[in-house]
């Protein structure tokens, strides 16, 4: 509107945003699957497998299955995936297309009425299988988080950034990195 010669906000510094820090053990991810209920394992399954934003696992339709794999658009991101056809993958998408689901539905996960979840439904759903879990402080994304971090030290910096669709190493790094824990063997 030109109020202003020149941009106010120029110098000042910007809060520092401390990386959430929360591991999933093998114990918590177990507990987790123990609550759910079958729709939702395989939710839990294909977060884990794919690293897929809550968004993403959300939007997923039968289609993007095919012979060579599970094809994903991501939705914050516009990368192009094909997470390709490994026997595990086969056993979990075969788990997935045993689901009820209603008639004339075409995605992956849905509600009961064969609908899309919304945010709140998600939250919701998440909210009852962490509390039936007992499990605390955990976000659906730290399955995410969990799932980079397990790619980066398997397979090495650059799967991990493949399997997460991450543009830039960097984001893969600024996710792991608050994870890691560096093992070190004492000296006596």
């Amino acid at each position: 509107w030109g109020w202003c010669d020149h941009n106010p906000c120029r110098g000042v510094r910007r809060h520092a945003e401390k990386p959430r820090d929360r591991y999933i053990t093998d114990d918590e991810l177990s507990r987790l699957r123990k609550a759910a209920g079958p729709q939702w394992q395989c939710i839990i399954d294909m977060a884990y497998a794919t690293a897929l934003r809550r968004g993403d696992l959300m939007t997923l339709r039968l289609a993007d299955i095919g012979p060579e794999g599970l094809s994903v658009v991501q939705q914050k991101t516009k990368a192009k995936l094909l997470y390709t056809m490994t026997p595990e993958l086969r056993a979990l998408l075969d788990r997935v297309r045993r689901l009820h689901r209603r008639v004339g539905t075409l995605l992956l996960f849905a509600t009961r009425t064969g609908q899309a979840y919304s945010e709140s439904g998600w939250e919701s759903s998440w909210r009852r299988i962490r509390e039936k879990a007992g499990v605390k402080d955990i976000h659906f994304h730290d399955i995410r988080h969990r799932a980079i971090t397990d790619a980066k030290q398997r397979f090495g910096i650059e799967h991990a950034q493949a399997l997460a669709g991450h543009a830039s190493v960097t984001m893969t790094e600024a996710y792991v990195t608050a994870l890691e824990v560096v093992r070190v063997t004492p000296l006596k």
